[in-house]
């Protein structure tokens, strides 16, 4: 739009300003989101592209969340995850899963225990720092890497069992 002065004006005016104009779009409950251009001097824009976004906090403060019965076709629970879900009580981990992301169950604070599948190859850093309320925990010998942090400040957390094959 151009007003009486010579001016661009109107809702679009940083449009008319630039050569390209970008949209991110997509529904934050899901890891993917669309780029998709509505204007581009320079080239189409008949094209989108599209994203998992990989890092993001799933259930953050879901404190409504109390149990958990993961799909079989997860294969990583990503870092932060259930960050902060101080209601979450039981957690179902599948077979399919490979990796635990880092402070995936960052403060569950009412998490009490937790058998890792033995497809599990990797606990993240912090995987389960501050579950206060971990009392148990059973880690197969599939495990070759856990991170530093993984189960600090889990101050009720009395009963480990280690799977044979475990050397470090």
């Amino acid at each position: 739009h151009i007003n009486k002065d010579g001016n661009i004006a109107g809702p679009k005016v940083l449009e008319h300003m630039v050569d390209c104009v970008l949209y991110f779009e997509g529904d934050p409950n899901t890891s993917y989101r669309l780029l998709r251009a509505v204007k581009n001097r320079f080239g189409s824009t008949n094209e989108i592209g599209v994203f998992e976004m990989m890092d993001v906090l799933y259930f953050y403060d879901c404190n409504q969340l109390q149990e958990v019965a993961l799909p079989a076709t997860l294969t990583t629970i990503g870092n932060r995850a259930f960050y902060v879900c101080n209601n979450l009580r039981k957690v179902e981990i599948p077979n399919s899963v490979v990796t635990i992301g880092n402070s995936a169950f960052y403060s569950c604070s009412v998490l009490k225990s937790v058998t890792i599948p033995n497809t599990v190859t990797s606990l993240g850093g912090g995987a389960f720092i501050m579950c206060s309320s971990l009392e148990s925990i059973t880690i197969p010998g599939s495990v070759t890497a856990i991170q530093s942090d993984t189960f600090r400040m889990c101050n009720k957390l009395s009963n480990v069992t280690l799977s044979n094959g475990i050397t470090a």
